[in-house]
């Protein structure tokens, strides 16, 4: 996948959440940067945003799934080590 810093990751990036995110666009999310001033907050920031919104829709309506989904992994601390998408 391209980088989350250049237009052709951000689209793609983007178009994985236009399931649970209606009606968003890379335009869109330009211009509200815009209207946090500069130095405040990256494009590529928002769409980490909306990434973690999407996940925490997917694990309140039980649609979330854990990566890798066939091992209980742990830490040393005994923490899972998954990711929940």
């Amino acid at each position: 996948m391209p980088t989350k810093k250049g237009v052709e990751g951000q689209n793609q990036r983007l178009a994985l959440t236009r399931r649970y995110v209606q009606g968003i666009d890379l335009s869109g999310i330009v211009e509200q940067r815009r209207r946090l001033e500069p130095g405040n907050v990256e494009v590529d920031d928002l769409i980490d945003a909306i990434a973690c919104l999407t996940t925490a829709f997917r694990v309140m309506t039980n649609t979330a799934f854990s990566l890798p989904n066939d091992q209980d992994e742990r830490n040393a601390r005994g923490l899972r080590m998954e990711i929940v998408a």
